[in-house]
């Protein structure tokens, strides 16, 4: 990825470090690259919540693919998820609806 700049935050509430967003070229072509991701060692993992996303990751999804639909780029979307977090905060902010409007 040439040029990458990341894409943060879902504008309500906080980053999600599980999803991660990138805007960059692949050869000559502008792209939108979204993708989780679990960590790397116990710290990592432990920052990136192992790869669960929140309500905010999928905000943040959903955000960077209406950038990328507004600017008519294509996205490349990788996805290899356990699932989402299922704590009680993340239901109380809103976990089944960000996971709705991302579908």
């Amino acid at each position: 990825l040439k040029n990458p700049y990341e894409i943060n935050g879902d504008r309500h509430f906080k980053d999600d470090k599980a999803i991660v967003c990138f805007l960059g070229k692949i050869g000559e072509q502008t792209t939108m690259i979204i993708g989780e991701e679990k960590g790397r060692g116990l710290k990592n993992k432990l920052a990136r919540n192992f790869g669960m996303p929140s309500p905010e990751g999928y905000r943040k999804a959903l955000r960077a693919a209406k950038l990328a639909e507004k600017f008519h780029i294509p996205i490349l979307m990788l996805a290899d998820t356990q699932g989402a977090y299922p704590g009680l905060g993340a239901e109380e902010r809103g976990q089944s609806e960000a996971i709705l409007e991302l579908q």
